[in-house]
């Protein structure tokens, strides 16, 4: 069983790093926003997840990518799945005992960034001739888009309640501008105030909901996420180490006990107390946590493309 799991996720990874002419990696299930010049404006329609009745339409994925020695590896996490990731703990572990800067830019290369990943319906994207417009894709948003998602749902009730509708509903406008040489500016973008409808009759619109992704399939399947092996060989490829259990598999984290109605104590007669000297308390040891999700470490990362980093 394990050899075959292995195989999957090789084989996996291997039909996504076959390069096309230009070399450069392809996946056509994914769309990527991106910036050309010094500015790019997109919008874009988010679609349900037609799996989950009433849920919220993206879901989330870890995934690890390393740039180190003028090399790039990438791996989904597995800790996405609830399995510990060794990656993730060597870097809590350098974390902690980081003494200066570049000791924890070398732990945060080990550190996971969140994506979420969606169906969206591409209503403009002017690139080669609007070849996208008007086709169903999987897309992955970055923490920055997430965050505003969340922003401008909170404010407004009413977005919130029409944001799915296929009659009613909003558009999100991804604008982008030049903020520095590594990361865009996406302060302008948000969902449109504008009401439109998802298509222009019913079956225009069931059709578009039939072409949407199995999330669960596409982003979520056991065989997308590696073992510790293959973490482990992917850090040597690049100049790191990484050590790992001899089992070298990712197994689920053990469900934790449950525990059993205690017996009641018996009683026994109350001791005097003894005196003790009052302590005075020690003053807390601060210690700097490991940073979560940073705009900087989560966004894109300069031109690599994100919708093919992970499948």
């Amino acid at each position: 069983m394990i050899p075959d799991f292995r195989k999957k996720y090789d084989e996996v990874v291997n039909r996504c790093e076959q390069k096309s002419g230009e070399g450069s990696f392809t996946d056509d299930r994914f769309w990527r926003h991106k910036l050309i010049g010094t500015e790019s404006m997109y919008v874009i329609r988010i679609l349900p997840n037609m799996q989950v009745d009433g849920g919220i339409p993206w879901v989330l994925r870890r995934e690890h990518n390393i740039n180190q020695n003028g090399k790039f590896v990438k791996f989904n996490c597995p800790q996405t799945l609830g399995r510990s990731c060794p990656v993730c703990s060597k870097g809590s572990e350098l974390w902690s005992g980081a003494q200066n800067e570049m000791d924890k830019n070398i732990a945060k290369k080990h550190f996971a960034r969140d994506c979420y990943y969606m169906n969206v319906l591409v209503n403009v994207d002017e690139r080669e001739n609007g070849e996208n417009q008007g086709k169903v894709f999987l897309w992955a948003s970055n923490m920055t888009l997430q965050k505003k998602f969340v922003s401008q749902i909170k404010d407004d009730k009413e977005l919130f309640y029409s944001l799915l509708a296929e009659q009613g509903g909003h558009d999100f406008r991804i604008k982008m501008s030049k903020k520095n040489e590594d990361f865009p500016d996406y302060a302008e973008s948000k969902f449109v105030a504008e009401k439109s409808d998802l298509a222009a009759s019913e079956a225009e619109m069931e059709a578009i909901l039939e072409k949407c992704y199995d999330l669960q399939e596409s982003i979520l399947d056991e065989k997308l996420f590696p073992t510790d092996q293959y973490m482990k060989e992917k850090l040597e490829s690049v100049g790191m180490s990484l050590e790992i259990s001899e089992s070298s598999e990712s197994t689920p984290s053990p469900t934790p006990a449950v525990e059993s109605t205690p017996k009641p104590a018996v009683e026994k007669p109350a001791a005097e107390p003894e005196k003790t000297e009052e302590k005075k308390p020690e003053a807390e040891e601060k210690t700097e946590e490991a940073p979560q999700e940073e705009e900087s470490f989560d966004d894109d990362l300069g031109d690599l493309d994100i919708d093919d980093i992970d499948i």
